[in-house]
Formats: C-alpha cells, sequence, structure tokens
C-alpha cells in the first residue's frame, strides 16, 4: 500500500541513495523528460512507498542479472536435473532412496497475529484496520487455524516463521500465536522463528477498547527470546549474543543460518555478528553441510527503485560475504509481496503476507537433486476470502485515486488509470506474470499525470511481470 511520508532524515537517506545509485538519467531519460524528473526527484526524496499488499517501503531488485539468464536460473531444465550434483534427496533427508522422499519445508511470514484480547472490534480498532496496509486482523485467529491445519495434514519436516509474527509486538499476542506453534511442535514437526521489525520494541502496542485504546506490554529483545527459546533457539548449535541470529543444524547436510536484524538492531547486522556469520559459515563450510539463510528483511533488492526500508541496510556486506561461503538459498518476508531473485550465486525467495489476500505460505522441497518452490493460499472460509480481496482491492482504489489528479481527466480516465494500477499492482504483489498490452493507454495516462508515488511505482517494474516471481524449480549445484 501507499501510505504515509518518511521523516526528514529518512528523505535526506533517500535522496542520497538516488544520487548514488545513478538512477536520475536512467529513469528520465526513459519515462520523463527534464523538467518531470527534477519534480519526479522531489517526489523521491521523501518518498515512504507502500505496496498493495504493504505496510512497508518495497525490496529492491538485482538488476545485473538479465531477464533470460533469471528465466533459466529459476525454470531449470531436466537435462540439468540428470546431471544434478550437490544435495542429493537422500543426503538432505537421510531416508530410504526407494521412498522417494525429501525435505519438504513449510515457509511463512507476516502473520501480523493480534491476540483476541486486545480489541473488542470497536471504533477505534475498526479505524486502524481501515487506514492500514489490507491487513485484517480479526481473523487472525481463522489464519492460524488454517495455517496449523495445513501443516499438520501436510507433515512437513520443518516449518519457518520468519518475522512479523505479531500485530505490533504486543505479548499477548506473541504468546497466542505461539500456541499454535506448539500444536506444530507437539507433533513431531519443529518449528523456527526470526523476529520482524512489527515484533520488537514496537511502541504501538495497544488494546482498543471502544473508541479509544491504551498501551499494553510490548516485547525487547531479550523478552522475545525468553518467549519463544523452544522454537529454534533451545535447539541452536550456536547463538550470536550480539544479534539473536543463531545456527539450527537440521540435519547433517543441511543447516539454517536464522538472521536477527531487529532484536538488537534497526534493520543492520552488527559488526561482530558479520564475524560470527563468517565463523558458522567456514564451519558449515568444513562439516560439508548447505545453508539456507531466513531472514525477515530482503537480502537482495527486488526493486530497482523502491528498496530502502526493505533490504537489510548493511546487506552489501553480507552477500560479499555469501559470495564467498556459498548459500543454498534465502528466504526472507517483510514486503508482503511474492518475488525470486538472484544475484550472481545468491537467489532469495520472498514470500507474501500471511494476514494479506491472497493469504498465502510458501511450499520449499528438496528433491531428487533439485529444489523447488511454489505458493498455497489458506482454507479459508469463502465469506472471509471474499471479504479480504473486496478489502485490499477497495484501498488500492483510494490509493490511485489519490495520487492523480482528477480534475484534469475524465471519468473514463480516471476509471482506466484505477483499474490498470489495480491490475499491474495485483499481478505484481502476487509474484505472477502479466502481458501488459491491455494496459498500455493507462500506463500512457498515468506518464502523462504529474509525477506520483503510483506512477513512479508503475514505471519501476520494468521486466519483472514478463515472468512468474512466485515460483522456483533448480538444480542443487
Amino acid at each position: 500500500m501507499f501510505f504515509g511520508l518518511c521523516d526528514e532524515d529518512a528523505q535526506t537517506a533517500f535522496a542520497e541513495v538516488i544520487m548514488r545509485e545513478g538512477w536520475s538519467g536512467r529513469v528520465y531519460n526513459v519515462f520523463f523528460g527534464q523538467e518531470q524528473f527534477r519534480r519526479m526527484a522531489a517526489v523521491l526524496a521523501f518518498l515512504f512507498l507502500l505496496l498493495f499488499f504493504s505496510g512497508k517501503i518495497t525490496g529492491s531488485g538485482a538488476a545485473a542479472e538479465g531477464a533470460a539468464a533469471e528465466a533459466e536460473a529459476i525454470e531449470g531444465t531436466d537435462a540439468e536435473a540428470a546431471a544434478a550434483e550437490g544435495l542429493s534427496a537422500e543426503e538432505a533427508s537421510g531416508r530410504d532412496a526407494d521412498k522417494d522422499e525429501g525435505v519438504c519445508i513449510y515457509v511463512m511470514t507476516d502473520p501480523h497475529y493480534l491476540s483476541s484480547e486486545l480489541t473488542d472490534g470497536g471504533a477505534s480498532f475498526l479505524k486502524t484496520v481501515q487506514n492500514g496496509d489490507s491487513k485484517l486482523p480479526q481473523y487472525s485467529d481463522l489464519y492460524m487455524t488454517a495455517f496449523t491445519d495445513a501443516v499438520l495434514d501436510a507433515e512437513p519436516d520443518l516449518v519457518i516463521l520468519s518475522g512479523d509474527l505479531t500485530y505490533n509486538g504486543e505479548r499477548p499476542s506473541h504468546e497466542g500465536i505461539r500456541a499454535y506453534c506448539r500444536q506444530i511442535e507437539e507433533a513431531g514437526i519443529p518449528v523456527l522463528v526470526i523476529p520482524g521489525n512489527h515484533d520488537i520494541s514496537n511502541q504501538n502496542a495497544v488494546r482498543f477498547t471502544g473508541s479509544s485504546f491504551e498501551r499494553v506490554e510490548n516485547t525487547d529483545g531479550d523478552q522475545f527470546l525468553e518467549i519463544w527459546q523452544e522454537y529454534g533457539y533451545n535447539e541452536a548449535s550456536s547463538l550470536d549474543s550480539a544479534s539473536g541470529s543463531y545456527i539450527f543444524e537440521f540435519l547433517p547436510v543441511l543447516w539454517f543460518l536464522c538472521l536477527d536484524v531487529n532484536s538488537y538492531s534497526n534493520n543492520s547486522v552488527p559488526g561482530s555478528s558479520i564475524s560470527w556469520i563468517q565463523q558458522q559459515m567456514a564451519r558449515a563450510e568444513r562439516s560439508g553441510a548447505r545453508v539456507i539463510l531466513v531472514s525477515h528483511q530482503n537480502l537482495l533488492r527486488h526493486n530497482s527503485v523502491f528498496f530502502y526500508g526493505y533490504q537489510i541496510y548493511n546487506a552489501d556486506l553480507l552477500i560479499e560475504l555469501f559470495s564467498d561461503y556459498k548459500i543454498l538459498c534465502c528466504l526472507s518476508g517483510h514486503t508482503h509481496l511474492e518475488s525470486v531473485r538472484r544475484e550472481g550465486d545468491i537467489l532469495e525467495i520472498v514470500t507474501s503476507a500471511l494476514a494479506v489476500a491472497p493469504n498465502q505460505y510458501g511450499i520449499l522441497t528438496l528433491t531428487d537433486g533439485r529444489m523447488r518452490y511454489h505458493t498455497e493460499r489458506l482454507d479459508l472460509p469463502e465469506e472471509v476470502r471474499e471479504e479480504a480481496a473486496a478489502f485490499a482491492e477497495a484501498r488500492s482504489r483510494e490509493i490511485a485515486r489519490a495520487n492523480m489528479d482528477e480534475a484534469s481527466l475524465t471519468d473514463e480516465e480516471i476509471s482506466l488509470m484505477t483499474d490498470t494500477f489495480l491490475g499491474i499492482n495485483s499481478a505484481y504483489a502476487m509474484g505472477e506474470a502479466l502481458d501488459l498490452t491491455g494496459y498500455r493507454k493507462g500506463i500512457r495516462l498515468w506518464q502523462e499525470q504529474p509525477v506520483s508515488n503510483v506512477s513512479l511505482y508503475l514505471l519501476s517494474l520494468g521486466d519483472d511481470l514478463k515472468q512468474p516471481r512466485n515460483m522456483v524449480d533448480i538444480k542443487i549445484e
């Protein structure tokens, strides 16, 4: 969603990023004249872009990989599978090869769970939801019940929750969603968690009562570890005290590096933690183990323009490190959208928010020398699914109209521009490919408008819509 503006410090930082990355000439030469670019730069300086399914600034894209190369990397071929080496299904699972079993991991992120004891469904709560980013926290228990049922029915080998577990870090919300994780663990399925930016020291932790609200206990980094100690931390072979990051040795040949950039820092990895990560990667290499990185914020840029606040601030240090110690992939969330991106040897899979329509989670499998990923939607009552979709669409239409000069447009043009934004944004957020042929007129109208958050966003997508970004099928090298 497009909500709010960032503060002055963020405006300055974003403006510096624009100049450092050299976007200025590249953007206005392609889409705008020089006069329009000056206005665009002014907008970018204070832009806090929030996507259709997002409450934050969107992740960025690694533009170095061409579309054809990226498609080949993501899709893979049967010939590659036949020649695949590295982590086989048998090695990964330790099971009988005759049973044709591999490792199955359920990946869920951004459930933004709100304990039912923190709202009476009154005017204050409803206003907050209405002005929010398409989340419907009144259905938190319904969503988590549906996810838990899906896990218990499928019996995967592992479940990962990669942050923003709670609405705004309320302790009762942490304890409430933990109860669902306990059901999963009691069924013999391990659960790993890491915190997101909403989960730690959040000053918006409140109880909604009637037309008002009151502050409730939030959760700091130490309290998070205490609440969630049974979900990855107690079983960790190494815990970084500076950051809360940990290593989970799932199998002798498959480890998880669960990266915490929120408990004791603001979306960055402390310098001492970089050294700890390097030590753990070297240890994994000596042990013959492959490593999957799990983080809340993104390691890579998933959009060429809008990434500030989504990508880990000092991600460049991690990318350099992981270029020396090859990770199997990175799993993250935070953006509330689906995306798959490769930069060099690093593949990152971003899973969309469980809390936002279409309420998806990811399934990652390692089998037959291949790594595969796809999404599934929660099995929800039809009326809830329709309400969530309608609410998200309504918010999207509001945002589109707020970013156009309606006085200069006919009703038909307003409708066409709104439908263009809705169609493109929906496909992008779900990681779906989209043929833009039918949207050319609407895109042109957006280009002719004064520069706005929406026009910049639509024009930033580039080749991202030419192929699906919500699935992976590659050989494991």
